[in-house]
């Protein structure tokens, strides 16, 4: 299983800068997972800590349940179709 998780603010311009990058990909790779994270809300609180959350927009790619990849700032379509590339190749043990 592929899982791409994405934290963000409602007040960060870089996320809402990435919004249709990420909906385009999703669009294109439905076979991902989908989490989108709001890191000013209390209940994200202790998975932000558990996942080094210090900068937005970050977002972090597993393939069964490992971690592949992971960026803190804005990324464009070629480094998330890589991103899934590697994930893909990962989840299938090659």
């Amino acid at each position: 299983m592929i899982k791409l998780t994405h934290f963000t603010a409602k007040w960060c311009v870089p996320c809402k800068m990435m919004e249709p990058t990420i909906e385009k990909f999703l669009t294109d790779h439905p076979d991902v997972t989908y989490e989108k994270i709001d890191v000013d809300l209390k209940k994200n609180e202790a998975r932000c800590n558990t996942d080094h959350i210090l900068s937005m927009p970050t977002l972090i790619m597993l393939a069964n349940d490992t971690q592949i990849w992971r960026v803190n700032h804005v990324v464009g379509a070629r480094a998330l179709k890589n991103a899934y590339t590697k994930a893909k190749s990962a989840e299938e043990g090659t």
